[in-house]
């Protein structure tokens, strides 16, 4: 009896032993459930960092974007105006009496050869939109114009605008109107297609003829 006894004890003490076993390792299942959530609420507050951090990237890349349109159109402006007041020095080879034509010295040029039915008021509003109109007497003293299209980077639309409204100036004004580009930098392609259409190239204040023209 005294052995069942003290079996007894034992068990009980086994059992105890268990019980504490088991307790801790519920407690330390509830650790790590508690370690999980905080790490799955960590994941979370990563995700959404991660996501305002590419909203703000976005937002950034929005703004360069507007900066990087306003600076080519600033330096468009800046290359136009001085095409524009050093006409005589980049057209000095070519023409003399160089001069360039304002805006309101252009339109009263063109209200004249509209008057006269020569243009219509769409093809006036579209030469005025000309960046630089240049004009002068050549070699056999021939009265000339230059119209240009002046861009920072030049693109083949400034090419096709520039002989687009170079033939309605020569209406207009029934004088040889050349077309040109100009610019800082003219890449390959749209040098290519100049020589294609017949354009002039001013880059860097030097003057390209279309192949067969005579510089």
């Amino acid at each position: 009896v005294e052995e069942l006894a003290e079996a007894q004890r034992r068990t009980e003490q086994r059992v105890e032993e268990l019980a504490e076993a088991q307790r801790r390792t519920e407690q330390r299942v509830e650790e790590l459930a508690e370690a999980q959530r905080r790490t799955e609420q960590r994941v979370e507050e990563l995700a959404e960092a991660q996501r305002q951090l590419a909203e703000v990237q976005m937002h950034m890349e929005r703004r360069l974007q507007k900066v990087e349109v306003r600076l080519d159109r600033l330096w468009g402006h800046d290359v136009e105006r001085r095409y524009r007041e050093r006409a005589a020095a980049y057209f000095g080879r070519l023409l003399t009496d160089v001069e360039a034509l304002d805006t309101q010295a252009l339109a009263k040029l063109l209200d004249e050869a509209r008057k006269a039915g020569r243009i219509s008021l769409a093809e006036r509003q579209e030469i005025l939109w000309a960046d630089v109109v240049v004009r002068g007497e050549d070699e056999e003293g021939m009265e000339v114009a230059f119209l240009l299209e002046v861009s920072s980077v030049v693109a083949a639309a400034d090419v096709e605008r520039a002989k687009k409204r170079a033939e309605l100036l020569r209406k207009a004004l029934r004088i040889p109107v050349l077309p040109a580009v100009a610019g800082e930098e003219i890449p390959e392609d749209v040098s290519a297609l100049c020589q294609a259409q017949g354009v002039w190239q001013l880059c860097d204040g030097r003057v390209f003829p279309p192949a067969g023209v005579k510089d």
